[in-house]
Order: C-alpha cells, then sequence, then structure tokens
C-alpha cells in the first residue's frame, strides 16, 4: 500500500508499505481522508524517520479480525486514536482521556502507531466509531479535532448569558468557537492578531478582537468582563494576560500547550478566585458529539475545508500550513 513515511528529520516521502492484517479484536480501516494537525507539524521534525503521522481519520472497514463484533467489511468509521482500560476511575466516570492504564502504557495511531497517511490503518474495534449515512467521509475526517473542541467547551462551564473568548482562530480555535456556539453560548468573541485569519473567522461568521490592547478594546465595545477564555494559540503571554481580563470567578481554559513556562498574578488569581483549567484529548463522549455535531451542520466541515490533497503531495502541504501567510484552515490528504 501507499503511504508517506518521515525520511528525514522535517521531511516527508511516499513509500510502499505491507497491506496491515487485523489480528485478534483489530480492524483494517481503508483510509478515505486524513487530516493534517498543527501536532503533525512539529512531530515531522522529532519523530523517528519511518514514523507515519495521522490522527484525523475517517474511512471504510476493509477486513476485521476473527474476534471482531458488531462491525462489518464496508461499514464506514471515524478512528479514535488511543485506547482505554474502561476500568479505572476515570474511565468508570466518562473521563476516558484521563485513564490511568491509557496513559502510561497506550499507543498512539500516529505517534506510536503507523497513522493515517496510508491507504489503510489497523485499529482496534474499541476505536471504531460507525458514522451516519448522510456524513461525508471527507467531513467525519474532523471528528476528532471537533472532540478537541468539544473538550474545551464543556470545560468552560459558566452561564450560557456570559461573555467567552477565544484566543487563536486557528483549526482548534475556531472548532472550539463552533462547539461553544453550539452548547449555548452566542456571546462569544475569537481574538486573532493575524488580520488574514481573523477576516476568515469573520467570514465564517464570527465576530473577532484584535489581540492588541485587548482590555482597552473590550472596554470601547461595551463588553463586560468575560466568564472564560479559552486560549487555544499556545502563547504564554497571552495566557497571563487573561487572568486579568476575566471577571471575578471566571475561567481561564487552556488548550494550547505552551513552550515553557507560564506565570500568573497570584494575588488576581486568589482575591477574584479565578480557576484556571486545562482541556486535554477527548472523551469517548466528546468524540461522539463531534460526529453529531458534523451530522447536523452545526459544524460546517466544508466551510473549513481548505484543501483536499493526494496523499503523495504531503509535504508539500505542511510547506503551505507552515506559511505565516497561509490562508489555510483544514488541509485534508485523500489515499
Amino acid at each position: 500500500m501507499r503511504a508517506v513515511e518521515i525520511a528525514a528529520p522535517g521531511r516527508l516521502a511516499p513509500v510502499e508499505r505491507p497491506l496491515p492484517e487485523p489480528t485478534g479484536t483489530e480492524v483494517r480501516v481503508d483510509v478515505g481522508y486524513c487530516g493534517i494537525c498543527g501536532t503533525d507539524l512539529h512531530m515531522r521534525d522529532s519523530l523517528p524517520q519511518g514514523a507515519v503521522l495521522g490522527h484525523e481519520l475517517a474511512g471504510t472497514v476493509a477486513a476485521v479480525g476473527p474476534d471482531v463484533d458488531g462491525w462489518s467489511v464496508g461499514d464506514r468509521a471515524a478512528v479514535l486514536i488511543y485506547r482505554n482500560c474502561g476500568e479505572c476511575r476515570y474511565c468508570r466516570a466518562g473521563e476516558e482521556n484521563h485513564c490511568l492504564v491509557s496513559g502510561q502504557h497506550s499507543k498512539v495511531i500516529g505517534v506510536d502507531l503507523q497513522g493515517g497517511y496510508a491507504e489503510a490503518v489497523v485499529a482496534d474495534q474499541a476505536l471504531l466509531y460507525p458514522l451516519p449515512d448522510d456524513l461525508p467521509l471527507e467531513h467525519a475526517a474532523l471528528a476528532e479535532p471537533v472532540s478537541i473542541g468539544v473538550r474545551a467547551a464543556r470545560t468552560v462551564d459558566v452561564p450560557f448569558d456570559d461573555p467567552v473568548l477565544v484566543i487563536g482562530a486557528g483549526p482548534i480555535g475556531l472548532l472550539a468557537a463552533y462547539a461553544l456556539r453550539a452548547r449555548g453560548y452566542q456571546r462569544l468573541w475569537i481574538v486573532e492578531r493575524n488580520p488574514g485569519r481573523a477576516a476568515a473567522a469573520e467570514r465564517l461568521g464570527f465576530h473577532t478582537l484584535p489581540s492588541d490592547d485587548l482590555a482597552g478594546e473590550l472596554q470601547r465595545r461595551g463588553i463586560e468582563a468575560p466568564g472564560a477564555i479559552v486560549e487555544c494559540a499556545a502563547a504564554p503571554a497571552a495566557a497571563k494576560a487573561a487572568v486579568g481580563l476575566l471577571r471575578r470567578q471566571g475561567r481561564l481554559v487552556l488548550v494550547g500547550l505552551p513552550d515553557g513556562d507560564v506565570s500568573f498574578d497570584a494575588q488576581t488569581l486568589v482575591i477574584n478566585e479565578i480557576q484556571v483549567r486545562g482541556a486535554a484529548g477527548t472523551s469517548h463522549q466528546d468524540f461522539r458529539t463531534a460526529i453529531d455535531l458534523l451530522a447536523s451542520g452545526a459544524v460546517p466541515a466544508a466551510d473549513l475545508i481548505t484543501a483536499v490533497a493526494d496523499l503523495d503531495d504531503a509535504d508539500t502541504m505542511f510547506g503551505e500550513l507552515l506559511d505565516p501567510a497561509t490562508e489555510h484552515v483544514k488541509v485534508l490528504l485523500r489515499p
């Protein structure tokens, strides 16, 4: 089968690989589409030679292992990227992204295991999610990143009439904004310093704010202190400044993973009872919700997918996405 692997740090190249065969409860999925994630852009430089990236994928079941129950050849599915034990306290509570077993030992598709930049992948049946008949595979490939936005929106948990800011109009910021809107938050603004990305967010129907002098901008527009700020840009300075913008008992949700330390004004945190929360990964319920949002059109995948490229063009598309002037939102690879 065709695949694209890391040929050298910072370079992808097409290769031929044996077609993987499922065993036990595994299923082989013919990949329909696989999205390029911002994490992939970084892992191209850090994972070993021969690694096959890709963890945002949807496809069609092509073969099943002897112990598979409930999946048949021809079924369509979106694929989660890691297993959980189902038995620890977090799994029992529906917070599988904090599984005490998988957090230590799980192999992740597109990181430890062969990913979706290939014609086929093998995954355990527990990682497959059925798709509605009217949801195209192209749109279903966004299920994993949408689920990250769903997780962020669920973590916000402030009154629905509170103003909410999302920092960063990249794919995750936009998807978090859609998930917040679907959850019931209508007083919603995206903060973005890049004029091109801000314009793209406005074309998608969101109000935007410039990041320069954000406190002054809120005051000029008559927007009271936000109840929550969702930081999706992995910008330490933005996270630090957000604490001073929140209303009393407001919540800062960190989705992006900044390099290095982030410092906060402890007096402001304590006196204003500010909560700082992380939003990491996705649970099974988050993933199911993501598929529902895509199927209903609450997340308009067609408006977010700005390019569909052949698998062999992966390295070229990485270059376009790394260009600071890029106008891409979401790019998919098609084997």
